[in-house]
C-alpha cells in the first residue's frame, strides 16, 4: 500500500519447502492502482478470484509460474471485464477439484 505509483511487480519463492503456506493473491499485493504487469513464481498461491483484481485497477498482464495446485475461482467467469487482458499460466497446475472444471471452455 504504500507503492501507488509501481508498475511491475514480481513475487518470487515465498514459500517454504519445510512449512508451504497457502495465500490469495489479495493478501500478497493490496491495493497497488498504477500496477500494470504482475509476476507469481512459487508463492503459494491458493486461489485466483475476481476480488483479487479489485486493488488492480491498471493490471495488463499477469503471469503465474511455477504455482502448485491453485483454484480458478469461478467468480472470474463473471468479471471478465476487470481481468487482466493477459494471463499466462506457465510450468505451473490447477488443483484437480471440480470447481476447476468449469474453467476449460473460459479459458
Amino acid at each position: 500500500t504504500g507503492l501507488p505509483s509501481l508498475q511491475e511487480l514480481k513475487l518470487q519463492a515465498l514459500q517454504s519447502q519445510a512449512c508451504p503456506c497457502p495465500v490469495r493473491l489479495e493478501e500478497l499485493v493490496g491495493e497497488l492502482p498504477r500496477l500494470d504487469m504482475l509476476q507469481l513464481s512459487q508463492t503459494g498461491l491458493e486461489t485466483l478470484s475476481a476480488a483479487a483484481f479489485g486493488g488492480l485497477g491498471s493490471l495488463q498482464v499477469l503471469v503465474l509460474d511455477r504455482e502448485k495446485d491453485f483454484m480458478l475461482d469461478d467468480s472470474l467467469q463473471e468479471h471478465s471485464p476487470r481481468m487482466p487482458q493477459y494471463i499466462y499460466i506457465l510450468t505451473s497446475s490447477l488443483a484437480c477439484q471440480c470447481a476447476n472444471a468449469c474453467v476449460g471452455p473460459w479459458l
